[in-house]
């Protein structure tokens, strides 16, 4: 869910799509689980729908902000102060006024059918350049064996290396060690987190090899300069 986040901020998918994807990811909530779980939910959807863009209004995302408690408007505050990837910030604090202010909201919008075929085109016509969700899957099917983490995979996007010579996503090598009492996923000998190394390098050609798979279009969009600037800033 975090890579889907981070992606969106240089591949911003359709509304269509990412609205949803937000009501997939709403109605599998558990609330049953840890309550910490379901603000890190939360959390993430509102950056990935920053960072789409996408106005709050009276999303289904900005429905399931209102009735937050306290205790969960600060869990989903404190998610954003651990956040590492980029995040669009003018438009998080939009989602941000809703958690903390819980402004009355109008009438919730009707219930997107989950997982419809989208981009589904007739046999007699070539299939349409993807865009938005599709480059999100091309890109994490696509990307280069030292791009993934060595842990699950996934596209990168703050690798870091062990003192063993792995390369691991920040967080998902975070949550391995708090699960397993600080034991090396790959090698399953100890592993003090502190004792890796961030790759600031690696970092900056995966965020080039990103821009380098996206679609050419018309009009250069907006975010552009925008992951420039933080690029040459990292």
């Amino acid at each position: 869910l975090q890579d889907c986040a981070s992606l969106a901020y240089f591949c911003q998918p359709p509304e269509d799509s990412l609205t949803t994807f937000l009501t997939s990811c709403l109605t599998a909530r558990s609330y049953g689980s840890d309550a910490s779980d379901d603000a890190y939910v939360l959390a993430t959807l509102c950056v990935l729908a920053a960072n789409a863009e996408l106005i709050t209004g009276s999303s289904v995302l900005a429905h399931a902000l209102i009735g937050l408690t306290s205790f969960g408007q600060d869990s989903v505050l404190e998610c954003w102060a651990r956040w590492k990837a980029p995040v669009r910030l003018v438009i998080l604090g939009q989602w941000a006024a809703i958690i903390i202010n819980q402004p009355a909201l109008g009438r919730p919008p009707p219930e997107v059918p989950p997982s419809p075929p989208p981009y589904a085109a007739p046999a007699v016509f070539p299939a349409p350049v993807q865009r938005g969700g599709g480059v999100l899957r091309d890109l994490m099917r696509e990307a280069p064996a030292e791009f993934r983490c060595a842990l699950d995979k996934c596209l990168m996007m703050d690798p870091v290396q062990s003192p063993y010579g792995h390369v691991f996503e920040r967080s998902s090598l975070a949550r391995e060690l708090a699960n397993s009492g600080g034991y090396c996923p790959i090698t399953g000998r100890l592993l003090d987190f502190d004792s890796c190394d961030r790759l600031p390098d690696i970092r900056r050609r995966i965020l080039q090899w990103i821009r380098s798979k996206r679609p050419i279009e018309r009009e250069q969009p907006k975010w552009v300069a925008a992951a420039a600037s933080s690029t040459a800033e990292t």
